[in-house]
């Protein structure tokens, strides 16, 4: 398997660093892209490499069945090989991802203990009901790719329920433990929001950490800038709080009514 990583500029061989994982399918033949610092729904490299984070990008094996699973062992082995090479500290790695990938990234909030905080954008949460519900900007079923194309489940809801079960992050939220930020547009044209909904309710029905940022008129990834730069920035300050340590702002602690256009 591969994957690569984004030193800072002051890069310190002797020096342990905070880890942010970024990840969707494969991305080792971006290893010698250039990323312009842009706001977007992705964390801005320079932006963590410039606190202290090196970013690693790990690419991800998948089998039939085992989606959540698959994505929980690949970045696995790789955060062990960056401890093991004497790169990383073990007490300070978080995760993100966006839609495929935000829903492995809530997935894997929920079997490891690892991470320390892990920020999950437009999450499918419960494959069960998000296989009978549209991508709204087709209006096409989601049956189809659970069945036969990126969620790679295998079969349909009768035949393979134990596997779509075993993937759903909603399953297993009584074994997690980590902080966990959901982002959503409320006019996803791509996952249901109610998806997130139904992962934030089970959530803090079970008494556990857990923040719902919702923009209103958003689709699948934010447009308006306003609500760009928000994102990026409440993402980081999240990160910051529990890797680093950091005080937690205000919307961590009372949360805050969404104020954009």
């Amino acid at each position: 398997m591969d994957g690569f990583i984004i030193k800072p500029y002051d890069y310190n061989p002797k020096k342990r660093y905070p880890i942010y994982v970024y990840f969707y399918e494969r991305f080792s033949d971006r290893t010698y892209n250039f990323n312009p610092p842009m706001l977007s729904h992705r964390p801005i490299p320079q932006v963590y490499n410039s606190s202290g984070y090196i970013m690693f990008l790990p690419d991800i094996k998948y089998y039939i069945g085992n989606p959540g699973f698959d994505a929980l062992d690949a970045i696995m082995t790789g955060a062990r090989r960056l401890i093991e090479i004497g790169i990383a500290d073990s007490s300070k790695f978080c995760i993100q991802g966006h839609s495929w990938s935000g829903y492995q990234t809530a997935f894997i909030a929920t079997q490891t203990d690892f991470f320390k905080a892990a920020c999950a954008g437009a999450p499918v949460g419960n494959m069960t009901s998000a296989y009978g519900q549209i991508r709204l900007e087709s209006g096409l079923t989601r049956q189809f790719q659970y069945e036969a194309q990126q969620s790679r489940i295998g079969g349909t809801l009768w035949d393979s329920l134990d596997n779509y079960i075993r993937n759903s992050p909603i399953f297993n939220v009584n074994k997690a433990n980590t902080p966990l930020l959901i982002m959503f547009g409320d006019i996803d044209e791509a996952v249901p929001w109610q998806q997130g909904i139904e992962l934030y309710m089970a959530y803090r029905r079970l008494g556990k950490n857990a923040i719902f940022l919702q923009y209103e008129n958003e689709p699948h990834h934010p447009r308006r800038y306003q609500n760009k730069l928000d994102y990026s920035i409440k993402m980081k300050e999240f990160f910051d709080h529990y890797v680093l340590g950091k005080p937690a702002p205000v919307w961590i602690i009372k949360g805050m009514p969404y104020k954009g256009n």
